[in-house]
C-alpha cells in the first residue's frame, strides 16, 4: 500500500513533469521506490485504460454482427452479456488476454456463420438443382410425417 506521502510526492512531480529527477536525493532508498511505484502504477493503468477499451469495442462488434446476422441482437446479447459480467471482476492479464482471445475467436466464428448463412440463402434462391434436392428433402419430411 503506498502511503499518503509517497502518493503526494507523485503528484507534485507529475504536475511539474519531473520523471528524471526527484525531490530525493539518488542515494536515499525511497526515492527509488517512489519512482519505481510511479512506473508500475502508470503502466497498471495504462494497460487497464487498454484492456477496456479492447474489451468495449468486441462487444460492440458483438452486438453489430447480431444486427447485421441472422442471429439478431437479442440472441447475441442474452449469451455475450453474462460472460462480459462474470469476466468484468478479472484482474490478471493473462487471464484477460485469454478472455480477449477467445472472445476474438468467437467473433471470427458469427461472421463465419453469416457468410454461410447468406451462401445458403442465395444458393437456395437461385440454383434450381439445389431446390430440387431440398423439396424433395421436405416432401419425404412429410411423407414420413403421414406414415
Amino acid at each position: 500500500m503506498i502511503s499518503f506521502k509517497i502518493l503526494n510526492k507523485l503528484k507534485i512531480q507529475q504536475l511539474f513533469c519531473i520523471k528524471n529527477k526527484s525531490f530525493y536525493s539518488t542515494s536515499s532508498p525511497l526515492s527509488s521506490t517512489v519512482n519505481s511505484s510511479n512506473e508500475n502504477i502508470e503502466n497498471d493503468i495504462e494497460i487497464k485504460k487498454k484492456n477496456r477499451l479492447v474489451v468495449k469495442d468486441l462487444y460492440k462488434q458483438l452486438m453489430y454482427l447480431g444486427r447485421v446476422g441472422f442471429l439478431g441482437v437479442d440472441y447475441i446479447r442474452d449469451k455475450a452479456k453474462p460472460q462480459f459480467i462474470s469476466n468484468a471482476n478479472l484482474t490478471d492479464n493473462n487471464k484477460i488476454n485469454e478472455c480477449i482471445e477467445r472472445t476474438k475467436y468467437v467473433i471470427k466464428e458469427i461472421e463465419a456463420m453469416n457468410r454461410f448463412h447468406k451462401y445458403r440463402n442465395l444458393k437456395k434462391s437461385y440454383d434450381l438443382e439445389f431446390q430440387k434436392v431440398n423439396d424433395n428433402f421436405l416432401n419425404l419430411d412429410s411423407d414420413q410425417k403421414k406414415k
